[in-house]
């Protein structure tokens, strides 16, 4: 495999950059020091370096309403959140019914912003100390669902 050095670890065959420290169309992020951890066109990296990286460099605002979602992508998040223990499997029949029939108007848009306000309209039933670990998990979730990780304007 051919590899070259310049803007970090260059892997040509897959257009892929390790810790590049200028904008790529397609990086992993190894850790989140300052001189690499921006949001490149494609960015992969670890649940914690994507904290740090959204401490330092905030995910563009508004993403979630970018995003339209159609009945089948919602069933496949639901699942993903599933996996990732955003929610338990007796939740799952309010998280689809919110999603269905919103409780608000305003989320009746087919979008990942009221995709993910389903969830948390059924997250206010849960005791605060579930609901913070569950929503932290939840935004992370949506944050790859939607691209915001992944730096797509």
């Amino acid at each position: 495999m051919e590899v070259r050095l310049g803007n970090g670890i260059y892997l040509p065959r897959c257009a892929l950059r390790l810790d590049p420290r200028r904008k790529a169309s397609l990086a992993v992020v190894s850790h989140a020091h300052s001189d690499h951890a921006g949001w490149h066109a494609v960015t992969i990296a670890s649940f914690a370096t994507m904290d740090l990286m959204r401490a330092r460099k905030p995910v563009p605002k508004g993403r979630y309403k970018e995003v339209e979602i159609n009945d089948a992508r919602a069933h496949d998040i639901v699942i993903r959140s599933l996996d990732a223990r955003v929610l338990t499997t007796t939740q799952v029949p309010e998280i689809l019914r919110e999603w269905r029939e919103p409780s608000h108007e305003a989320f009746l848009p087919r979008t990942a912003w009221s995709m993910f306000n389903a969830y948390t309209e059924c997250f206010k039933t849960l005791n605060p100390h579930t609901a913070v670990h569950r929503g932290e998990a939840l935004h992370g979730l949506f944050d790859v669902e939607t691209g915001a990780l992944l730096g797509r304007n």
